[in-house]
């Protein structure tokens, strides 16, 4: 017998200031950020009655503080925080229901940001050789492989530590040029009927600077309206999507079959990959085709 999904529905609107501690990165871009006063979350999951059991009986002590102090504000109701709605897939209605079908949504289109929007590699060696002038450097045309440090250490086993240094800078992520054609093909495609686009971004280990110039990057580039667009994530494969616009030729993560198609952005470390669905560039609108083949699809 078919067992009956649960579905949990929680939307909780709260003000950060109130609950996330000073040194928490979000604290820091909500107080930075004009547009942002407050946080908005929906929560959407199907799970068995059991999962569902465990998540309530769920042991606080392997909560952080925020979530903990949220959990505590959706339980009381306060006035800025919703009580969670938990419904069944049979007690929906037929709209509803579609609502919540993967197979009824738009197509859903993720864009990589550094080499994709945004031309990191073109950057790095501006700033590299106005930070190290009498050291080598590896021209664009030279490059091989996703990491640049790996190819800089090759090079000469003392770059390493220099490469890092110039890209955890404060001031770089800010301060990359837009790829060619990339801003208005991104804005044309988020005003296509049936597509949905999101930026879909791993920042570095070291976010001091990286996080926040992402969100400051896309909100000078391309408008505040598409902060509630960015996905900040390590591991991509566990985002939901169709496609997945990235440069970076193997992207690998917990989930075996991501739900999405990766599509290359050629560069100049990634020209040797073949065999791989591409899209060499924003300018001569094949991005066009490839949407409306994907949109066929679902």
């Amino acid at each position: 017998m078919k067992k009956k999904l649960t579905v949990l529905l929680i939307e909780v609107q709260f003000d950060p200031h109130r609950i996330l501690p000073e040194g928490n990165i979000l604290h820091h871009l909500l107080s930075r950020s004009k547009h942002c006063r407050e946080m908005r979350f929906l929560v959407y999951m199907r799970m068995s009655s059991e999962i569902f059991q465990s998540i309530l009986n769920i042991n606080s002590d392997l909560i952080t503080k925020p979530a903990t102090k949220m959990r505590q504000l959706i339980r009381s109701g306060e006035r800025w925080a919703t009580t969670p709605r938990f419904l069944t897939t049979d007690k929906m209605s037929r709209r509803t229901k579609q609502h919540y079908d993967y197979g009824q949504k738009n197509l859903c289109v993720l864009l990589d940001l550094d080499q994709v929007l945004a031309d990191f590699e073109g950057h790095f060696i501006t700033k590299f050789r106005e930070k190290f002038p009498d050291d080598p450097f590896v021209q664009l045309d030279e490059r091989k492989g996703f990491y640049i440090k790996d190819q800089y250490e090759k090079l000469d086993g003392n770059l390493g530590d220099k490469v890092r240094a110039v890209y955890i800078e404060k001031g770089f992520f800010l301060d990359l040029p837009e790829i060619k054609g990339a801003i208005s093909a991104a804005r044309e495609m988020a005003a296509t009927d049936g597509v949905d686009v999101f930026i879909c971004s791993s920042p570095l280990t070291e976010y001091q600077f990286c996080l926040p110039e992402k969100f400051e990057w896309v909100e000078k580039h391309l408008g505040p309206e598409w902060l509630d667009r960015i996905i900040i994530a390590k591991d991509k494969t566990v985002i939901n999507g169709h496609i997945l616009i990235d440069d970076r030729p193997r992207i690998n993560g917990s989930c075996k079959s991501p739900t999405w198609k990766h599509i290359i952005f050629t560069a100049h470390h990634n020209r040797h990959i073949e065999g791989r669905q591409r899209l060499d560039n924003w300018t001569d609108g094949t991005w066009r085709d490839i949407l409306e083949d994907f949109k066929k699809r679902i």
